[in-house]
């Protein structure tokens, strides 16, 4: 029996370079040779024919000639690594015993359970950096043949989606320098992904950088201009224009012409959802302290009371954009209060829209064996068209609502391991007992198994939640999982009132007679001052 030699560690990313105990090993002398070698270690489970790689390395040489070539290569991988290669009459391989560590190999190792969806939250921080570390520069970045190149470019877009992940998950983890190390790599190696570069924005922003969040969109528009002769995005542009007014630069002389005439209000836009959240920063705050155990497997529950036109859609819309942001997956559902028992179920509506071909292949590759059956025939139910009409039918047998119910929650808690998922239920007054038993039965059958990264926000008007005993039962059992916490919204204070009519018509200077006027007739309800404002102007 031969000995085994030392682990050949293999590095494919950046310059072709092989190790062994630590210490460099020299390259074979012929160029062939270095070829052919990294040729094998890129594709070290095949096995090649022999005049597969003398065309390789000789394209318009004669067979004669390509096969002389392939024979003098060999021989000076043989030289230098004895053992190494598995050479056959007519095929040539890596010998399969010959312990390798191969750079690229570990890479995917690393990435590819996050492309499918399957990686453990978790580990992925360590993972991806792992990863990237592993990357560096593009594959065989000196080597110009034809066959480097889709396999280069493909690897190199596993590595700028490695980034984006490690981006997420740590803003996720609220590692924001982290995040911005990772975003400024990202904009090295692919310095026109626009998105990425408001990323950096929003970082530098958040970390208390507004300067250089300012200074790095000024650095992007000339490269935008350089490069494509084009400006930002406009969505590139707003976000410039908020962080500029929040720090005082009230002209930036590099800031592109807006697509909206500055001092347009948005009565002539027509767009009041264009309006910043005013008056709701510490609701906010509240809210999104409490459910950020989403991105650490922690389930919670938040419901948000408050009088019709108060602002409690307006508020999860800025929720829903953070929580997305921070790479939660948000799915809506709202009650409907027109023949309600004839809708769609809001808990089904916001499932069924989150339940992508991608997501449901995904659930399939984390699903045990003995669990599979009741996905599929979960799946089946939900996707099928019959959800509106039978799924909460009351004549429905006890034990098959039950067994539905499992489902569903079987199809959740697989989906928060995929990904942190945030379930947003509008206007839950309006939906029926059922609705409530079952949301009921699914959050304590979810919340008191494993932990998950599911939580789920609900609104409702208080009056017409009175009206409905049901859900005062519900709630009652859904505190007893001490997971649910209560935010009831207020009308503005005065100060906020005011700064939403001046943001509404897009003017500085106060309008005290009018302000007052308005904040005293519609009780700082901002629906009803939006309407009010309408009616003036």
């Amino acid at each position: 029996m031969g000995t085994i030699p030392p682990e050949l560690q293999v590095r494919l990313f950046g310059s072709f370079k092989l190790f062994q105990e630590g210490v460099e090993r020299p390259l074979p002398a012929s160029s062939h040779a270095r070829t052919l070698l990294s040729y094998l270690f890129l594709n070290h489970k095949k096995n090649h024919y022999r005049l597969s790689l003398a065309t390789l390395l000789s394209p318009e040489s004669s067979e004669t000639n390509a096969r002389r070539l392939l024979n003098q290569a060999l021989w000076h991988i043989r030289s230098k690594f004895p053992g190494l290669l598995f050479c056959q009459t007519d095929e040539i391989a890596l010998a399969p015993d010959y312990p390798l560590v191969i750079d690229v190999v570990e890479f995917e190792q690393y990435i590819l359970p996050y492309q499918a969806g399957i990686g453990k939250v978790q580990n992925a921080i360590r993972d991806l950096n792992r990863a990237i570390d592993l990357y560096q520069g593009d594959l065989l970045e000196n080597v110009y043949d034809d066959w480097v190149y889709l396999e280069r470019e493909r690897l190199r877009e596993l590595y700028f989606m490695a980034l984006e992940h490690l981006i997420q998950t740590n803003k996720a983890a609220h590692e924001y320098q982290h995040a911005l190390n990772v975003a400024l790599r990202l904009a090295k190696g692919d310095p026109l992904r626009e998105s990425n570069h408001r990323d950096i924005i929003r970082l530098h922003h958040l970390l208390g950088n507004s300067s250089a969040a300012v200074k790095h969109y000024q650095d992007f528009q000339q490269l935008l201009q350089k490069e494509l002769g084009m400006d930002p995005d406009p969505e590139t542009q707003e976000l410039l224009r908020e962080i500029s007014k929040r720090i005082g630069l009230h002209q930036t002389p590099y800031l592109p012409e807006p697509a909206i005439p500055a001092g347009q209000s948005l009565l002539e836009k027509g767009s009041p959802e264009e309006l910043p959240l005013i008056g709701r920063s510490a609701e906010k705050r509240f809210i999104l302290g409490w459910i950020e155990g989403v991105f650490f497997q922690r389930g919670n529950i938040v419901l948000i009371e408050g009088v019709p036109g108060i602002g409690k859609t307006r508020l999860l819309q800025d929720i829903q954009r953070d929580l997305e942001w921070r790479g939660a997956q948000v799915v809506l559902g709202k009650a409907n209060p027109l023949q309600p028992t004839q809708a769609i179920d809001p808990l089904i509506q916001a499932i069924t829209g989150g339940l992508s071909p991608l997501r449901i292949e995904q659930l399939g590759s984390l699903v045990s064996d003995e669990r599979a059956r009741l996905l599929e025939e979960t799946l089946a139910i939900l996707l099928g068209g019959t959800v509106s009409t039978d799924f909460l039918d009351p004549v429905l047998a006890r034990n098959e609502q039950q067994g539905i119910r499992r489902g569903l929650s079987n199809i959740l808690s697989l989906w928060s391991q995929a990904v942190p998922l945030v379930i947003i239920l509008e206007d839950l007054h309006w939906a029926q007992e059922d609705t409530w038993e079952m949301l009921v039965d699914i959050a304590e059958s979810i919340f008191t198994g494993t932990p998950v990264g599911l939580n789920i926000l609900i609104s409702t008007r208080p009056e017409e939640s009175k009206a409905r005993p049901w859900i005062h039962t519900a709630l009652t059992r859904l505190a007893g999982t001490g997971l649910l916490s209560q935010v009831e919204l207020h009308p503005l204070v005065q100060d906020a009132s005011n700064q939403l009519i001046r943001t509404f018509l897009s003017i500085q200077q106060p309008m005290a007679p009018i302000e007052t006027y308005l904040f005293q007739e519609t009780g700082g309800n901002p629906l009803f001052i939006l309407e009010s404002l309408r009616l003036l102007y």
